[in-house]
């Protein structure tokens, strides 16, 4: 459950990065 939410705040944060990215 942990690594699982891991790679879940780890997906959201590059998506943020990439929508302000562009």
């Amino acid at each position: 459950a942990l690594v699982i939410g891991y790679r879940s705040v780890l997906k959201t944060c590059i998506a943020a990065f990439i929508a302000s990215y562009d």
